[in-house]
C-alpha cells in the first residue's frame, strides 16, 4: 500500500540522515558543497544545520513548485544560473531571501551555422512519456519534407529499445548518449520542443527556440506563463509554428529574459568558494 511504501521509504531515509551525520561529525566537517539534488539535499542540510556546517549549493535542475527537495532547508550559499532562477527560487522557498544567493551566469555555446532551408527539430525526449501517442505525433513531424527531426533520448532510454526500434523504423536520426553541445556542434538545430525537461531552457543557448508541448504533466507550465517558451498543445500546433525559421530577434529575446548578459567565468566561481571555504 501507498502507507507502508511511505513508512519504508521514511526508515530508510532516517537510517541515512544517521549515518551521514555520524560521519560528518566524525570528520570534524565544517563546509559543504553540493549540487542541488532533489532527492537527498535536504538530508545534508538538516545535518549542517544540526553540526553548525556553512553550505553551499550549485544549481542543477530548474526550481518548480513540484521540486520538493528545494521547498524546506536552504543552502548558506547558493549558485543559480541568471536572475530568472534566483526569482524563480524566492517563489519556490521564501526563506532564500534572507540567503546569498550567487549569479553563477551561462555557458557559452559553440554551435554549427547552416545555410539549409530545411527546418531541424530537436526533441528531447522525457521520462514516463506516453511512448504511443508521442510516437503518433513524431511520426506526423517526420513525414513534413521541409523538416529534419531529430531525437535525444536519455540516457535511461537507452535500456528502452522501443525507442531506438522506432527511430530506425522510422528512419529518424537520434543521439543516445551525446550531449547538447556535442549535438549542435554537428546539427544546426532551429527549434528544441520537449514537454518538462530543463534542457529546453537551454535552448536559446544553442541558438534555438523552445517549444513547450502541453500534456497533462504541468510540471513545466510555469514556463508558458513566463513566456519564455513557446506552447503546443498537438501536431497542427507545432506545424504552425515551425513554418518558418525562428528569428534572432525572437530568440534574443527569451535568451536575455533566461540567461541574462553575465556568462560563467570559472576563476569567479573558484575565487567566491575559496574566500568562504578558507576564510
Amino acid at each position: 500500500s501507498i502507507l507502508n511504501n511511505y513508512k519504508a521509504l521514511h526508515r530508510k531515509e532516517k537510517k541515512n540522515y544517521l549515518i551521514i551525520k555520524a560521519i560528518f561529525k566524525f570528520l570534524k566537517i565544517k563546509k559543504f558543497i553540493s549540487i542541488d539534488d532533489q532527492r537527498s539535499i535536504q538530508i545534508f542540510l538538516r545535518v549542517c544545520k544540526e553540526l553548525d556546517i556553512v553550505s553551499f549549493g550549485y544549481m542543477h535542475y530548474k526550481f518548480s513548485k513540484y521540486v520538493i527537495g528545494i521547498k524546506y532547508s536552504c543552502f548558506d550559499f547558493f549558485f543559480v544560473w541568471s536572475n530568472f532562477f534566483k526569482k524563480k527560487l524566492i517563489e519556490v522557498n521564501k526563506n532564500y531571501k534572507k540567503k546569498k544567493i550567487l549569479i553563477s551566469g551561462y555557458s557559452k555555446k559553440r554551435v554549427k551555422s547552416s545555410k539549409s532551408r530545411k527546418i531541424s527539430i530537436l526533441y528531447l525526449l522525457d521520462l514516463n512519456l506516453n511512448f504511443n501517442e508521442i510516437t503518433k505525433l513524431l511520426t506526423q513531424i517526420n513525414k513534413c519534407k521541409n523538416l529534419k527531426l531529430i531525437l535525444k533520448l536519455k540516457p535511461q532510454d537507452n535500456k528502452d529499445n522501443r525507442w531506438i526500434k522506432f527511430c530506425n523504423e522510422k528512419k529518424i536520426k537520434y543521439y543516445s548518449k551525446e550531449n547538447l553541445d556535442y549535438i549542435t556542434k554537428i546539427e544546426k538545430i532551429d527549434y528544441f520542443i520537449a514537454t518538462i525537461s530543463t534542457a529546453i531552457l537551454e535552448s536559446t543557448l544553442h541558438k534555438a527556440m523552445p517549444i513547450k508541448l502541453i500534456t497533462k504533466n504541468d510540471f513545466a507550465d510555469d514556463l508558458i506563463k513566463d513566456k519564455v517558451v513557446k506552447k503546443a498543445s498537438n501536431y497542427r500546433d507545432i506545424l504552425n509554428i515551425v513554418k518558418k525559421k525562428p528569428t534572432k530577434k525572437e530568440i534574443n529575446r527569451i535568451f536575455l529574459k533566461v540567461w541574462g548578459k553575465k556568462q560563467y567565468k570559472p576563476k569567479y566561481i573558484k575565487k567566491i568558494i575559496s574566500e568562504k571555504i578558507y576564510n
